[in-house]
């Protein structure tokens, strides 16, 4: 991918190989900072752990669960910051922002389970 600029939804060549990134954007309308989430750990059909950020302060380690068989599965996720101590400080301002997020991302992802788009 060197020589072009990534953009969101990008993976590394390798993905999901932990140590293989996904490219993304953070932020809103003009206001974004391209950005990557990196893959530490894979079961198949179980879980997903990524090293995720928020560039400059935000950084933080998130676990999807997946629960289901083969007619419908339930997704669940939990985000814990790397730094407790910037969590504990951003996490109260940034909860509604991050809820509305979160809302966003799984029904996108439903929406792309369900119908191939997104």
């Amino acid at each position: 991918m060197a020589g072009r600029r990534l953009e969101d939804g990008d993976v590394d060549d390798d993905w999901p190989r932990a140590g293989s990134k996904f490219h993304h954007s953070v932020g809103f309308g003009p206001l974004t900072i391209p950005d990557s989430s990196v893959m530490l750990d894979l079961e198949p059909d179980r879980m997903l752990k990524l090293a995720v950020r928020a560039r400059p302060l935000v950084s933080a380690v998130v676990v999807f669960s997946l629960l289901g068989d083969g007619d419908r599965c339930v997704v669940s996720f939990e985000e814990e910051p790397t730094n407790r101590m910037i969590g504990n400080v951003v996490r109260p301002v940034l909860d509604p922002v991050t809820h509305v997020r979160n809302h966003h991302s799984l029904k996108r992802l439903a929406d792309f389970v369900e119908t191939g788009r997104h």
